[in-house]
């Protein structure tokens, strides 16, 4: 029947001119054609222009798209930025299990397939089987501003884990406790043990789906090494039900910041108070990043830190699962923040800035439950800084009586500096997440980390999100410069696009309560944050605010809200240089929304049913939060019937 409406919406809308694909598992409709040409490409105003992070590396292989090249020289509304408002679509091109699996958790748990992705980067993890060869893939991009469709292929290889691009042979050591058992591919090296093991160099470590391993292990500086699992466990993903057929580790896995192409796959960690995987060593100067660092289908159990890393380029934290929080940050990315090559604190950074761009967290389920409310923020996920990030088909829930479910900010060096030294948090795509249970004033905080740290955000695609805290009235802080929000659910919560921190409004100044204060040589913001677009999104049981409000002294400028249904709720606040336009102006008609699941924890539960306009008032979203063609006729809400 979807197949059916998307191809009747396609030839009564056909004078849009674009190509619709259908897939088997419903999620993101995308416009990637069967085949396209290399990349660039240009199709009218439009020019799209995607690149790959590696084009070749050992299964499991993380790899990133970028598309933040695209242009378009076209009016495009809205903020007329192409970041924003040219709709960009993936297919990954992977058959495998993969590919062909579906997300668990997030905004459309169980339905939003893992081969597919929307926003201007991208990221996926290609897993190969033992002995199944080295495999090819061919990406399907395309970009669609309205008018114009360009589309083309680009290429990657992921070796397989047994061959001679990867870990053969004697490269590879199985370790068991009594018995060997199936799995251990061939020619590999079997080993009795009990306790965690180091790879070095060019080897991998597989410990037996199921059996019990001890202890710590630290990983020193290599490259290109793997810890995984071996039997019917391996490459199959992590439940509540299963998790005990894992190998279960009770120590922590402690890998240096300066090995690189690393992968840690396929394991329960069972580590009370410690982490259980840390990644370390980059808090003094000259600063390292980490390279290609994977973590892949994890599980921590009762742990005070789960997963931390100091700073990395080209990490990806995939299908992780965080439960039962100590008395620390639960996962705390990039904790050291952006810092100066050889530890600069003010602007600009003589050796440049550490390369902290490329990071994915996709599939994961952070649960902050059990965090103390000892006067600290205190928060189940935080990151600290980021470049050309995805977070995508995500559960963040329950931080403490003062954090957010999810922090995401830009510091200034390790010791968090006030004045900036050049490092934005930009290009990151936050899409398909669920946010939801305790939290402080902010179920998401997206801006500064506090009043007086001159911080800068921009470009940020935020799509297909829930956000619905157990507590009515708490927000979305967004302080951030060209955002655009779009299909989102605001359940018993709103969104306050504005700045409730320093940004400083003349030459940067830093003011008397700022450690080191002065003035930097930083080119000024005017008006920041600005240019945002809040469009289609539903709220319901709590206010939609939009500008300024709550903690925050600078609203938003220059932006805008449109066509957002509003149920239960209090309007959109306004300020002089926004426009908003053709939102609900009669807040207590009740929208009958269709809540199939009874709980209101999933997307297609806010189908409206009633006091659904028609209008026609164009915005830059040409699909729905379930992947349907957005026709003119269509007006408020995220869903639509």
């Amino acid at each position: 029947m979807k197949k059916l409406v998307v191809l009747l919406l396609g030839l009564l809308f056909a004078q849009w001119s674009w190509a619709v694909t259908t897939v088997t598992k419903p999620t993101h409709i995308t416009i990637n054609p069967v085949s396209g040409g290399s990349c660039p490409v240009t199709v009218g105003t439009l020019t799209l222009n995607p690149t790959v992070s590696r084009a070749s590396g050992v299964s499991p292989l993380l790899v990133f798209f970028d598309s933040t090249g695209t242009t378009d020289t076209a009016t495009l509304g809205g903020a007329n930025n192409a970041f924003q408002d040219v709709y960009q679509s993936w297919n990954f091109g992977d058959g495998g299990s993969s590919g062909t699996a579906n997300w668990l958790y997030g905004s459309n748990p169980a339905h939003n397939s893992r081969n597919l992705a929307t926003g201007p980067v991208a990221a996926h993890l290609y897993i190969v089987p033992d002995g199944a060869g080295d495999t090819n893939y061919t990406i399907n991009v395309s970009a669609f501003d309205g008018t114009n469709t360009a589309a083309c292929t680009l290429a990657v290889t992921a070796f397989d884990p047994s061959g001679a691009n990867g870990f053969a042979g004697a490269n590879t050591t199985c370790y068991f406790n009594s018995t060997v058992g199936s799995g251990c591919p061939a020619s590999a090296t079997p080993t009795v043990s009990a306790v965690t093991h180091v790879p070095t160099a060019g080897k991998r470590i597989l410990y037996k789906c199921g059996d019990t391993f001890t202890g710590g292990s630290t990983v020193g500086v290599i490259a290109k090494y793997s810890i995984g699992a071996y039997g019917a466990c391996a490459n199959t993903a992590i439940t509540a039900a299963n998790q005990a057929t894992f190998p279960q580790l009770s120590g922590t896995i402690s890998l240096d910041t300066s090995s690189s192409d690393g992968r840690v796959s396929d394991l329960v960690g069972n580590t009370g108070a410690s982490a259980m995987v840390l990644v370390s060593n980059a808090y003094d100067p000259p600063y390292t990043a980490t390279t290609q660092i994977t973590l892949n289908n994890l599980w921590s159990n009762a742990t005070n830190t789960s997963f931390y890393t100091a700073q990395m380029t080209q990490a990806g934290y995939i299908q992780l699962h965080q439960n039962n929080q100590g008395t620390q940050q639960g996962t705390f990315l990039n904790l050291a923040e952006g810092n100066c090559i050889g530890g600069g604190t003010t602007y600009p950074c003589s050796s440049g800035l550490v390369n902290i761009q490329y990071t994915a967290v996709l599939g994961s389920h952070f649960d902050g439950t059990g965090a103390p409310n000892n006067g600290n923020g205190i928060e189940p996920f935080r990151i600290s800084a980021c470049r050309m990030c995805v977070f995508e088909n995500n559960d963040f829930q329950n931080a403490n009586n003062l954090g957010s479910t999810f922090k995401l900010h830009s510091g200034n060096n390790k010791n968090t500096s006030c004045q900036w030294t050049g490092q934005w948090a930009e290009n990151i795509v936050i899409s398909d997440n669920f946010l939801s249970g305790q939290s402080g004033a902010a179920v998401a905080d997206w801006t500064a980390q506090n009043p007086v740290t001159d911080e800068r955000l921009r470009n940020f695609v935020i799509e297909r999100n829930i956000f619905s805290p157990s507590v009515s009235g708490h927000v979305l802080y967004l302080g951030v410069m060209n955002a655009t929000l779009r299909d989102n659910v605001f359940h018993n919560s709103g969104i306050s696009m504005g700045n409730r921190q320093f940004q400083g409004s003349s030459n940067n100044t830093s003011g008397s309560t700022c450690a080191g204060s002065g003035t930097t040589s930083a080119p000024v913001i005017a008006l920041y944050p600005q240019f945002n677009e809040f469009y289609n999104n539903t709220c319901t049981g709590s206010g939609c605010l939009v500008y300024g409000g709550g903690g925050n002294t600078a609203p938003a400028n220059n932006s805008v809200a449109q066509n957002n249904l509003i149920f239960n709720a209090s309007g959109i606040s306004n300020t002089t240089s926004n426009t908003t336009s053709n939102n609900t102006t009669v807040t207590t008609n009740n929208p009958g929304f269709t809540n199939a699941s009874g709980t209101l924890n999933v997307i297609t539960d806010y189908k409206p049913t009633a006091f659904f306009t028609l209008t026609n008032t164009p915005v830059p979203v040409w699909y729905d939060a379930l992947g349907v063609p957005w026709p003119p006729t269509w007006s408020l809400g995220a869903v639509h019937p």
